[in-house]
């Protein structure tokens, strides 16, 4: 005889296969900046990390800062921003870019895009902030978003 409990429990496993992992991040709004990590090009070392540090997609608002984030040396981390006209991003840039390199472009109506590769072991920031608004002294406040990066 098989225990009614059994099915549910199945259930229950299967359901949370389709959670966000813990710290991850969902849009809530305008405003909000992208970081994904890791494509099908990107390399990634054979030299065993921190575990938890797979490449994984990340998702920061302006309203909340995203949780850090742990890179292999190797590992690509991408950043693009949502657009702001009237607010444009600055560039995302690297705290050590000995650590984590970035290479970042503008792209159209105020968005920014970065490129962050991991070089060696350390820990650095990626920053990226909006322009001060630039019609009502009242308007908007400057956004700033930060990214702590942890490369293993």
């Amino acid at each position: 005889m098989r225990s009614p409990l059994l099915p549910l429990a199945v259930l229950l496993l299967l359901a949370g296969c389709g959670t966000s992992p813990p710290g991850g991040r969902q849009p809530d709004g305008q405003g909000t900046g992208t970081a994904t990590t890791g494509t099908a090009s990107a390399t990634t070392s054979s030299t065993p990390g921190k575990p938890g540090c797979s490449p994984q997609s990340l998702v920061a608002t302006v309203r909340q800062q995203p949780e850090p984030h742990c890179l292999r040396v190797g590992d690509i981390l991408t950043i693009t921003t949502e657009t702001s006209p009237h607010q444009p991003w600055t560039l995302p840039a690297s705290s050590d870019e000995s650590i984590l390199r970035c290479v970042a472009h503008p792209l159209a109506d105020g968005a920014t895009t970065a490129t962050c590769t991991a070089l060696r072991h350390g820990t650095a920031e990626v920053t990226t902030t909006t322009a001060a608004f630039a019609g009502d002294p009242h308007g908007p406040p400057q956004s700033q978003w930060q990214l702590r990066v942890e490369v293993t």
